[in-house]
C-alpha cells in the first residue's frame, strides 16, 4: 500500500514539475518570440504552443502507463 502510495505521490510531483518547468518555457520561448510579420508571429507562437502541449500530454502518458504497468505487475 505505502509503496503503490509513493509512486502515486512521485507521478503527481513529477506532473507538478512538469507543469511549472512548461509554463516556464512558454514565458521565455513562445512569449518572446518575435517575427517580422504580425500574421507569421501569431502563427509561430501557436504552432510552438500546441507542439509543445502535445509534448507534455505524451510525457504524462508515459508517466500513467508506466504506473499502470508496475500496478499490474503486482
Amino acid at each position: 500500500m505505502r509503496r503503490s502510495l509513493a509512486h502515486l505521490l512521485a507521478i503527481f510531483t513529477a506532473a507538478w514539475a512538469l507543469i511549472l518547468l512548461g509554463s516556464a518555457v512558454i514565458f521565455a520561448l513562445v512569449v518572446r518570440l518575435q517575427v517580422p510579420h504580425p500574421f507569421l508571429n501569431d502563427a509561430a507562437k501557436v504552432l510552438l504552443s500546441a507542439g509543445l502541449a502535445l509534448l507534455w500530454l505524451q510525457l504524462f502518458r508515459k508517466l500513467r502507463d508506466m504506473y499502470v504497468r508496475r500496478y499490474l505487475k503486482r
